[in-house]
This record gives C-alpha cells, structure tokens and sequence, in this order.
C-alpha cells in the first residue's frame, strides 16, 4: 500500500515533541510491503529513486504498547474523538508534552484509512480506531461487504506484530 503525502519527520514530532527545522524533503511518501509469514516492510518513495531497491527496504514493527493510557490513537477525520465510548473516560490531546492524567495522545494523521493502517504497522501509532457506520453495517447485512480497502491494512499490521479486532 502506498500513501504518497506521508511524512516520516512529521509523525516522529508528533509523537516525540520535537519540532522539525525547515526541510520539508522528506514529505516525500511512503510504500509499505508485506506477505503472510514475511513481515512488514517499508520504503520511501523518493529512496526508490536514489538508492538500489533492496538496500532501503526497513522491516515494520507495531510499537508493542500494552498500557491504554500510554497508547497513541489515531481516528479517522470523519469522526471525532467523542464519538468513541473511550471519550467517556479519556479526554484527547493532540500535543504530547501536555498529556496529563485521565488524556489520552491523539495522533493526526493525513489521508484515509490505509495510512492510519500505515501507522499502526510502522509504530507511529499504537491503536486505530475506526467507528462502524450504519452504512457500512448496512453493506454487510445485505452481502456486500467493502473489506478490498482494509484487506491490505491488516495484512501490513498483522504481519508487523499487531492485531486488528473487527466488531460489527
């Protein structure tokens, strides 16, 4: 899967706090691999260029949280944070260096689905939560279910040590 607006330096800023000095060189996108049984692995688009293919491929792994209130979310635009039962319990912050007691660390992110899936599998973020629509219930009631787009998701997450529950 690819995800040609990925920038690699932006999301190590959101997580580390550090802010990145005027290059914006590697705002370059992102191609990520991965084959049940062979990891994960990941490439920058403009390292396809510059450098032999089989020397700048770098092996996937999910970041291996195991405390909620440490993980690092991320959502899709489309819903917010208060739609999510955790709401109730955890308050969402975007800025890592004022998360306090009873916050939680919400990652922005760009694009859609695929890149949220993107930085699960890459250890950018530790959950990704994706609240069913009644459309999209509704697709797979009748049969229809658009699983295509988020196949390639999981495969990536799973094959980088992580899991994806799926509940209708």
């Amino acid at each position: 899967m690819g995800c040609p607006n990925w920038d690699e330096d932006y999301f190590v800023n959101c997580v580390t706090g550090v802010q990145e000095t005027g290059n914006n060189f590697s705002r370059s996108g992102m191609i990520m691999v991965s084959h049940v049984g062979c990891g994960t692995w990941k490439q920058r688009l403009s390292d396809r260029l510059a450098i032999e293919l089989s020397q700048s491929w770098t092996r996937c792994s999910v970041d291996g949280c195991q405390v909620l209130k440490e993980a690092r979310f991320c959502t899709p635009e489309s819903q917010k944070w208060e739609s999510f039962p955790l709401s109730s319990s955890f308050n969402a912050k975007t800025d890592s260096e004022k998360i306090g007691n009873g916050d939680i660390l919400l990652v922005p992110a760009c694009c859609g689905s695929l890149c949220k899936y993107m930085m699960v599998a890459s250890g950018r973020a530790s959950v990704f939560l994706l609240r069913a629509t009644t459309r999209k219930v509704m697709k797979k009631i009748s049969g229809y279910a658009p699983a295509w787009d988020h196949a390639v998701g999981i495969i990536c997450v799973h094959e980088a040590g992580g899991k994806v529950h799926i509940k209708v």
